[in-house]
């Protein structure tokens, strides 16, 4: 009993020393305590919440999973454990925790508390978050890469089942872009690949994806097409767009951008052959005389022209801009 009543008179020393955020609330969601580490990573002071009603729903910036009595329903089948992602007080600047919301009972097991007890892995997102970046996100433009390009594409034909009408994939290539580097170095060619990314997506929709391929080549995802002259629309918009100055370093440059487009499922189910595609005609463009576009046709995959296009391509470096059997784009 002695030993029992000493670990009793212990606990709320526990409870201050802990590096874990502990909050304490009646059933109805008024804060009844919470410890120095709460606020501490709340940036807030005692007064500021004691006495009111929070409960749960003191998680800021997070799902309506965490409604009140949502919380308490959740509750009544055991212990919450889940990672919450949580607004400081003042200076509302984010932090991520593992939150644990567990019901206090008395002896008749009725619930009169609920005790959440938060451990901060802010690090330990920002670790997975930066991994992610570097996977599936250009460093330069920071644009999505090839690889979140394809999940996309993945996930966006998986919604053609339910009745999406057509996708569209855009290749987009900056014609002469090699003259940029040439004159002005590398840097200012960095500058406006940044700049050129940047106004491309302010020329579309959030749920269009824009993804750097390599060097100067960009692709785009469409989806919810209703027809073929919407793809159409948007290109011409794209070329308007992107054919207004940049400005870098105190020069003015203005480069165009040639535009293959290849439709799903006309050209083609599968995101390879889309791609493929896309790259041939937005090459057909660049020999119509550049700052255009061009829809992928059958007749240029017969008499030997898809060879011939890639054979093209392929004598051009496009990761550097630089020619290395034929005139560049």
């Amino acid at each position: 009993m002695e030993k029992v009543e000493f670990e009793f008179k212990r606990l709320p020393n526990v409870l201050e020393q802990t590096t874990d955020s502990i909050m304490i609330t009646n059933t109805e969601g008024v804060i009844e305590y919470v410890n120095p580490a709460y606020i501490r990573s709340r940036g807030c002071r005692p007064n500021d919440i004691l006495g009111k009603k929070g409960g749960s729903t003191h998680i800021q910036d997070t799902s309506a999973d965490f409604s009140l009595k949502q919380v308490h329903a959740r509750l009544e089948k055991g212990e919450i454990f889940q990672e919450i992602r949580i607004r400081r007080w003042k200076n509302q600047t984010p932090y991520y925790e593992e939150l644990t919301v567990t019901p206090i009972v008395d002896e008749a097991g009725k619930i009169t508390h609920y005790i959440s007890t938060g451990r901060d892995i802010t690090k330990q997102i920002q670790e997975q978050e930066k991994l992610y970046r570097l996977a599936y996100y250009d460093l330069l433009t920071q644009l999505p890469n090839r690889a979140l390009f394809l999940d996309r594409f993945t996930h966006a034909l998986a919604g053609m089942r339910n009745g999406v009408k057509t996708l569209g994939v855009l290749y987009l290539d900056l014609d002469r872009f090699k003259n940029v580097n040439d004159s002005h170095g590398h840097d200012a060619g960095d500058k406006l690949l940044i700049a050129y990314a940047k106004r491309l997506v302010e020329s579309l929709r959030e749920v269009d994806t824009i993804a750097r391929l390599s060097g100067d080549e960009f692709i785009i995802l469409l989806e919810g097409m209703t027809s073929i002259d919407d793809i159409d629309l948007i290109c011409r918009k794209i070329l308007k767009t992107l054919s207004q100055p940049f400005s870098i370093d105190a020069h003015e440059h203005i480069v165009t951008t040639s535009i293959g487009v290849s439709i799903y499922p006309r050209d083609g189910r599968e995101v390879s052959v889309l791609m493929k595609c896309a790259d041939i005609a937005m090459y057909r463009a660049k020999r119509a005389g550049r700052h255009t576009f061009k829809f992928y046709t059958p007749e240029m995959g017969k008499n030997g022209m898809h060879d011939s296009e890639m054979e093209a391509r392929a004598n051009y470096d496009t990761t550097s801009g630089k020619e290395l059997k034929r005139i560049g784009r």
